[in-house]
């Protein structure tokens, strides 16, 4: 399919499974090309699950490609920002992965190369789209007013599946 989306992956750590996962439950709409961490074998295992061939150590490769017209930014946060204005000065554009950037003078170079280069520049936030949180955005616009406005809402248990902890807070705390 000519007008599928050509998806790069620049980071192949944890997170960037899920970027592919999400990928390949649109294949009539894109499929992820190449793949680039400063890891070799995770970069070529991440290229692997892709079902592509084309895996770099080195992501302004990934960026020279004419097939790829979206990049994936999957990196640790302090590299989002120069990564996504190199990738939006390259011609592609961008998901970055949250945090967006470390300041808001690098989201605001970020915004201002996606406008100067008239592409798009996308922020992943997976639970924008959530019941729960619609739900909420309802009772605030809806009036509700308890006690004055809300400073902030929290979805209470989001991070805790059948009161076990993530692998991630379990490693943390020398558990398994």
């Amino acid at each position: 399919m000519a007008d599928r989306i050509g998806v790069g992956i620049v980071g192949a750590g944890g997170i960037s499974r899920e970027h592919l996962r999400a990928y390949q439950a649109w294949p009539d709409a894109c499929r992820v090309v190449a793949v680039a961490d400063v890891v070799e074998e995770r970069a070529r295992d991440l290229a692997s699950r892709a079902g592509c061939d084309a895996w770099y150590t080195d992501y302004r490769a990934l960026l020279a490609r004419q097939d790829v017209q979206l990049i994936s930014i999957c990196t640790p946060p302090h590299l989002h920002a120069s990564l996504t204005v190199t990738a939006l000065e390259a011609g592609k554009h961008v998901l970055v992965e949250k945090p967006m950037a470390a300041s808001l003078e690098e989201c605001d170079a970020m915004i201002a190369a996606a406008e100067r280069h008239g592409r798009l520049l996308s922020v992943v936030f997976q639970n924008r789209f959530h019941p729960d949180y619609w739900r909420m955005k309802a009772l605030v616009g809806g009036g509700y007013r308890h006690g004055g406005p809300p400073l902030s809402l929290r979805r209470v248990g989001a991070n805790h599946r059948h009161g076990r902890r993530p692998p991630r807070l379990r490693h943390a705390r020398g558990q398994r």
